[in-house]
């Protein structure tokens, strides 16, 4: 059960519930959902890769490892580098958003930073505890979401909107198609909590239920949206599911919101945690025979270092300036980059062994999906300029700790 909720963690966030609810007021309703249909599929696929990737190592499953083997060390920490820099800009920001609204919702008048700051000691202390007993509360943070949403979900569609829709563009399609592989982003998080009881092809088969779970809950929130909020008013909104909770339900269905906010940032900053402080120790201390539990002092020194960087993220006050905006599209479009990586790492190593059973348009078209979805961050960036010299220094730092650390094959 852990990989399941591992692979939804990132979905319930906050972010991803606004990814929905603007794609469906820029695209509309069937058209969103065709785009959510897509990225799915897309994402079924790769999760596929990464199954791949994991039975030709003929052990237990190592990314960099992987993409060592087949491509020598330059890409082999693309992906741990775009979930270390989305951890800092997207955690950073789901912390602000649950101080924000549990000020506003639960404890009128304390500082929005001092609840956020101690919102993250409150993570760091959990991720100290047993990892069975973090990751339970996890999964119970990730069922409070499931259960709001379902709730606010089941009422909009009484709510019955009326209003413009937003205009349509080629650019906001563009948008809107990238929102949709954002709103799926993450199911990889589960690759990195490997049982020794579990067969990666039933680790597979779990990564691909979430996913399911997840697309399906995306397609009902989707036009649920559309039911409760103008179409214009949800393509130009920073909380459509705000908006959305309270059409629904009134004061009731905010109060429900909030706490999906809350429920679903812990839930997804629990599970971002997890799994690049153990990809972490791997990487640095050289332990690429697996993703083995670390010792406690090697956890303890990964969390706190990573929830530090958090911390000096929220004391700079960068969290929601427009730079930390852009650091967020570029970190998102260097995962998305790591998908590919990875889509063709699996190819290239079962060609490489004589392996059937893989045909080649599993890897290669959602590889160019990948790149596609990854390349239409730019539109949802504030500066796109910013944006690509952003992107460019992650890679080339991405490059450079491979070259450092990385170990092929």
């Amino acid at each position: 059960m852990d990989e399941l909720f591992l692979t939804m963690g990132l979905m319930l966030a906050p972010t991803a519930l606004v990814a929905v609810g603007n794609g469906a007021g820029l695209a509309g309703g069937w058209l969103f959902l065709c785009f959510l249909a897509v990225a799915f599929v897309v994402a079924f696929y790769t999760s596929g890769s990464y199954g791949r990737l994991a039975d030709v190592q003929r052990g237990a499953f190592c990314e960099e490892r992987g993409i060592g083997r087949a491509f020598g060390n330059l890409i082999t920490l693309v992906p741990f580098v775009g979930r270390v820099t989305l951890l800092l800009s997207l955690g950073s920001g789901l912390l602000i958003i649950s101080g924000y609204v549990f000020n506003e919702t639960f404890a009128f008048g304390y500082p929005n930073l001092a609840l956020s700051l101690t919102l993250l000691g409150l993570i760091f202390i959990l991720l100290q505890l047993p990892e069975r007993l973090y990751l339970a509360v996890q999964k119970i943070a990730a069922l409070a979401a499931l259960l709001g949403l379902a709730t606010i979900i089941a009422a909009a569609f009484f709510a019955g909107a009326s209003g413009p829709g937003a205009p349509r563009s080629l650019e906001g399609l563009g948008r809107a198609g990238h929102l949709a592989f954002f709103a799926l982003l993450g199911f990889d998080l589960a690759m990195f909590h490997p049982s020794d009881a579990m067969r990666q092809t039933s680790r597979t088969g779990i990564v691909r239920l979430g996913l399911m779970i997840a697309s399906l809950l995306f397609a009902a929130l989707a036009p649920a949206y559309l039911c409760a909020v103008p179409g214009q008013t949800l393509a130009e909104s920073t909380i459509p599911h705000f908006a959305m909770g309270r059409a629904a339900l009134g004061e009731t269905g905010r109060i429900i919101m909030a706490v999906v906010a809350v429920a679903g940032s812990l839930s997804a900053l629990l599970a971002l945690l997890h799994a690049t402080s153990r990809q972490a120790i791997s990487v640095f201390r050289g332990q690429v025979r697996r993703y083995a539990k670390p010792s406690g002092t090697s956890r303890r020194a990964s969390t706190l270092i990573l929830c530090a960087g958090l911390a000096a993220v929220l004391a700079s006050g960068l969290g929601g300036e427009p730079l930390l905006q852009d650091l967020l599209a570029a970190s998102v479009a260097l995962w998305l980059c790591g998908y590919a990586v990875v889509n063709l790492t699996a190819l290239t190593l079962v060609r490489q062994r004589s392996l059937h059973g893989f045909p080649a348009l599993r890897s290669v078209v959602p590889m160019a999906f990948n790149l596609a979805a990854a390349a239409g961050a730019g539109l949802v960036a504030v500066d796109f300029i910013r944006f690509a010299w952003m992107f460019g220094a992650l890679l080339a730092a991405a490059v450079l700790l491979g070259l450092l650390f990385g170990e092929s094959h």
